[in-house]
């Protein structure tokens, strides 16, 4: 009997100890609970941690692209080097062309020297005509075939071992000379593309911040002198806070390098001539870069937004329409084109079920969608008088969203509350 009542604290000890665990663990899954929808709501609302992540993110990728253009211009000078090299070479072996008896192979030999000498390959980068791109090619296909076929020809073979050994050593030269011209057209080819990454970080839909626009200027300051791909991204920035006489004198720099981007260079020109308020010589340039055979989709987006800033909605959406086709434009094209709809919703009801179709669009084009994907939904749904879901995307752009641009999302919910429309503006310069 003793034994059993001294069993029975033990055993209310023991359900005691289970209790307190169960608790524990309660507790436990709770908290992992809580802290897993915290992780959840972060990744789902870049904000604080994520939203500095994913500004750092673009900043290195930023920082990569001036590495990327410094590497490129490193290859470029290799390029030279080497051509430099080959001309230097065949003009001190000249007087052993002359020992070469066969007069019909020395003539072959020193007309495929002229050819390659003429290619300019130490040229500066300026636009060229389609004709004349055609007519290069042909040549330097023509002076490959001619030296690989005088490399096997049975004029080489009658002569003698000596003479031979010249005329191979003259027909190497020849050969890397014209694979570096090969080298040459391919790093031409390659050097506009600089200008398409560098394009989302000059701020095209005009909704970065003003610290977002001072850290890519910081980072754009140190880029090379050539760099003008650099040079217009960083005027584009300078528009967005007034700094409209610097810019246009950085535009007006790489205009005078006659670039392969000349007429982004001259699109830019007249987006700052406009923001200054210069329509006579804002509208000259724009209808020089209009004429420009090199005009490239992304100049036609840049152009749609300007003619948006001058309020030739009609204009905008022609172009911006056209555009979505484009895919790399698409998003950004659908986005423009629903801020123009959300303009003209208020005279034309209509236009709201256009600005949110094409809102919802661009939308779900984003992996991630950030403040301003949600503050552009939230405005069309708002032209098209879906309040309650318009304040819901509202929230999410808030929380997403820093700076002037949380006091913009702030200007768009008085609207919603009032009633009255909101217009984007297209111009949007930071006071």
């Amino acid at each position: 009997m003793s034994a059993f009542c001294n069993v029975r604290p033990f055993v209310g000890h023991i359900a005691w100890i289970r209790f307190g665990i169960a608790i524990v663990i309660t507790w436990c899954i709770m908290a992992c609970s809580v802290i897993d929808s915290q992780f959840c709501a972060n990744a789902q609302n870049p904000v604080g941690g994520d939203s500095v992540d994913a500004s750092s993110l673009s900043i290195v990728a930023l920082e990569q692209i001036q590495q990327d253009y410094f590497d490129f211009l490193a290859e470029r000078k290799r390029l030279h080097d080497g051509y430099s090299q080959t001309l230097v070479t065949l003009t001190n072996t000249q007087e052993d062309l002359q020992r070469i008896g066969n007069d019909g192979l020395r003539q072959q030999l020193m007309a495929m020297q002229s050819s390659m000498a003429s290619m300019r390959i130490g040229a500066v980068l300026r636009e060229k005509g389609e004709d004349f791109e055609e007519e290069d090619g042909l040549i330097r296909s023509k002076m490959i075939a001619d030296l690989n076929t005088a490399m096997r020809g049975e004029e080489l073979r009658q002569l003698d071992a000596a003479t031979q050994a010249i005329v191979r050593r003259r027909m190497e030269c020849l050969q890397k000379g014209f694979q570096l011209q090969q080298q040459w057209l391919k790093w031409q080819q390659e050097w506009p593309s600089f200008l398409t990454r560098y394009w989302p970080h000059s701020d095209p839909e005009r909704r970065f911040t003003k610290l977002e626009i001072e850290t890519r200027l910081a980072i754009l300051k140190n880029s090379d002198p050539e760099d003008y791909a650099a040079a217009i991204t960083a005027a584009l920035l300078m528009d967005r806070l007034g700094e409209y006489d610097d810019a246009i004198a950085m535009i007006d720099k790489v205009l005078q390098a006659q670039t392969t981007i000349q007429t982004t260079a001259m699109i830019a020109k007249a987006s700052l001539l406009f923001s200054k308020n210069d329509q006579r010589a804002a509208n000259a340039t724009l209808v020089t870069a209009i004429k420009s055979k090199n005009e490239t989709a992304l100049d036609r987006w840049f152009r749609a937004r300007i003619a948006a800033s001058q309020k030739q909605f009609a204009t905008a959406e022609k172009t911006w329409a056209a555009l979505v086709n484009v895919k790399s434009l698409e998003l950004e094209s659908r986005r423009g084109l629903a801020l123009l709809y959300c303009e003209r919703a208020e005279r034309l009801p209509a236009m709201g079920k256009r600005a949110v179709k094409e809102a919802k669009l661009a939308f779900d084009l984003e992996p991630q969608p950030d403040w301003f994907a949600h503050f552009v939904l939230s405005l069309a749904l708002h032209s098209n008088g879906e309040t309650a879901e318009a304040i819901l995307q509202l929230e999410k752009a808030t929380y997403k969203a820093t700076d002037e641009n949380r006091i913009l999302c702030e200007n768009l919910r008085e609207s919603i509350q009032a009633g009255k429309n909101f217009a984007w503006d297209f111009r949007n310069t930071i006071p």
